[in-house]
């Protein structure tokens, strides 16, 4: 039965957790075990390779995943990797991505793309306690999932071959584990697997030999017990773009995946902000070329009549014609600031943190502060407040500093949800509520909130002290900012 045909339902899984913690080695193991990867051979000299530059033989595991010649000699993963794999109920996309804090917007891009997450979390006291402390990535990146709305987690508790599979040690981390998740707001239960990356115990075969304790499920098996993902194949085309290549005799070949609406060859395109046209060549699938995708389906692009340089990640793919994407003016969003320890966040007026939407990264400009909320009801708790402190939700209206697309929750989901970084930390997440977008007539477009469909007035930017910014200094920012990298 062929997977790609419609008969299963795919499912991206996100692999993420503090640095070294052995996302890669697992990751590299598992897909052997399934039969994917690569061949014997290919692997053998892997561990060759690892054994004559001094590490150890287990590597060949991490280099199934990192394929990057700079990851393998740092031993530390720097960009997304994404691995196909065929299980009992789906087809599964695992995206393998960064644990540094300095990659974190690699996660993100990650993040925002997977349908559910793998939390990977090392057994052993010492890399646990590096990787759960207020400075470890294992807290950022749960708190991070579940913002950026991923509704399902599966835990793998790896190295448990460091502990001597001791079930002392696998009950005190799922203890305290949660705990977190549920104050993190994973309200469904989350499954708990101890497995080994480096001897592949408890990946695709119950582990009786080394852990005779324990008799809950498989790697593999609490992966396709994961509940099937939201699909939003009814809505107009939106593809954030995760990256661009160049390919010897294809061209220019853009590649993301299909979060709403469907894409077929000979589909006419605009590629948002930079509103460019183009018509779909192929597709591509899994290294297999197929006429059409639909949302939910990790693909590849071959277009025609663009260059290289002029895409890049963040850009969004849709198609051609009245519910095409467009560029954001502004937009409204329901802030949550995060109450960091050691780290007193207060966002007000004029404030210009990096904005992780979708695929994209840009520096976004707090334009107003329209009201604090009760957090969990929404309430408004008072209008126009000075500022926003930790702990504290509202109501902001947000500036992009360069071009960027974003769509409302109410209309596109998986285009809505953001994460606040200011320093490499992440102090706010957020759900956007409304957009003001720019037509090509020059007139605004409401798109959300209670004037949605209608023509508006862009909104008045104002400066540090609520006074309007004159227009000719918003052009020459917003024409120095096209100078950056646009992907920040």
């Amino acid at each position: 039965m062929s997977a790609l045909d419609g008969s299963k339902e795919s499912m991206n899984v996100v692999l993420v957790g503090h640095t070294r913690s052995g996302k890669s080695t697992l990751l590299g193991h598992f897909l052997v075990a399934c039969g994917g990867g690569v061949e014997a051979s290919e692997l053998a000299q892997y561990e060759k390779q690892c054994v004559d530059s001094g590490k150890p033989a287990y590597h060949k595991y991490a280099w199934v995943a990192d394929t990057n010649p700079a990851a393998r000699e740092r031993g530390l993963t720097i960009d997304l990797s994404l691995h196909k794999y065929e299980g009992a109920r789906y087809l599964f996309t695992l995206i393998d991505t960064p644990g540094q804090r300095g990659f974190i917007k690699n996660m993100l891009t990650g993040a925002n793309q997977a349908d559910a997450a793998l939390l990977v979390v090392p057994a052993p006291v010492s890399e646990y306690a590096e990787a759960f402390s207020k400075y470890g990535q294992l807290r950022e990146h749960a708190i991070l999932a579940f913002a950026l709305g991923i509704p399902a987690l599966v835990v793998a508790v790896t190295k448990m071959d460091a502990v001597a599979y001791s079930q002392d040690r696998f009950d005190a981390i799922r203890q305290e584990l949660t705990a977190f998740l549920r104050n993190v707001g994973f309200d469904r239960p989350v499954t708990f697997v101890p497995v080994s990356g480096s001897d592949g115990a408890n990946l695709t075969a119950p582990p009786a030999t080394h852990m005779p304790w324990y008799s809950g499920a498989t790697l593999v098996d609490a992966l396709d017990a994961l509940p099937p993902a939201t699909r939003y194949p009814d809505l107009p085309l939106r593809m954030p773009l995760q990256d661009v290549y160049k390919i010897s005799g294809v061209g220019v070949v853009p590649v993301g995946r299909v979060e709403t609406g469907r894409i077929a060859v000979g589909t006419k395109l605009v590629i948002s902000p930079a509103q460019l046209t183009t018509e779909v060549k192929s597709i591509e699938m899994h290294h297999q070329e197929v006429e059409a995708a639909r949302s939910g389906d990790n693909i590849g692009l071959s277009v025609k009549g663009l260059s290289f340089k002029a895409l890049h990640r963040g850009q969004v793919v849709g198609e051609l014609g009245p519910d095409q994407p467009l560029p954001a003016g502004s937009f409204e969003a329901h802030l949550l600031v995060l109450d960091i320890a050691d780290h007193a966040v207060r966002i007000l007026p004029g404030y210009t943190p990096i904005v992780d939407v979708h695929t994209a990264h840009v520096a976004c400009r707090i334009n107003r502060i329209l009201a604090t909320v009760d957090k969990v009801t929404g309430d408004v708790i008072e209008r126009s407040p000075a500022m926003l402190k930790s702990g504290e939700a509202g109501i902001v209206e947000m500036v992009p500093t360069q071009p960027l697309c974003v769509e409302p929750c109410s209309v596109f989901p998986p285009l809505a949800r953001f994460a606040v970084r200011d320093m490499k930390t992440t102090v706010a997440v957020g759900v956007i509520r409304s957009v003001k977008k720019k037509l090509e007539s020059g007139d605004w477009l409401q798109c959300g909130g209670e004037q949605h469909g209608q023509l508006c007035k862009p909104d008045v930017i104002l400066d540090s002290k609520n006074k309007p910014i004159p227009q000719s200094q918003l052009a020459a920012a917003a024409a120095a900012a096209a100078a950056t990298d646009p992907t920040v």
